[in-house]
């Protein structure tokens, strides 16, 4: 069943002079400003991390660079499926289904619940897996 898109009231589409319908470049920008403005203040507090931890010693900057990849993982992992369920519930929530809609979320609990193990495992695998990646042993307390 094909359903139809109405496409009369998005907020960046616009009537052309030549009278075909195209993009509203600046409607974008507006939507789109806070996101840069996120991005932006995130970069400035990853470079004020560093610094503060970089004064703290060499050694504790070398442990942050080393667990960084266990927590981009994680991060990557919880991110994926939250940005799964939140694509499926807005398909459904666009398609009109609105009871299938409001079961997605609890779907995403679930299954991030069936993570849990993983990230006890990494708890408390922590020393073997700083040894996996040849991390230097008197960073590994560190880290």
């Amino acid at each position: 069943m094909m359903s139809t898109v109405h496409t009369e009231n998005l907020p960046a589409r616009k009537l052309l002079p030549n009278g075909s319908w195209g993009v509203d470049y600046r409607a974008i920008m507006r939507m789109a400003w806070p996101l840069f403005v996120y991005s932006g203040i995130q970069a400035i507090l990853g470079i004020t991390d560093t610094w503060f931890i970089s004064s703290i010693s060499v050694d504790a900057t070398a442990a942050v660079g080393a667990i960084f990849q266990c927590i981009n993982v994680s991060a990557l992992l919880m991110g994926g499926l939250g940005l799964s369920v939140q694509t499926l519930v807005a398909q459904a929530h666009g398609a009109g289904a609105h009871d299938k809609a409001a079961r997605l979320p609890w779907s995403g609990l679930i299954l991030s619940a069936l993570t849990w193990p993983f990230f006890i495992w990494l708890a408390l695998n922590g020393m073997q897996i700083f040894e996996f990646l040849e991390v230097a042993e008197n960073l590994r307390p560190l880290a």
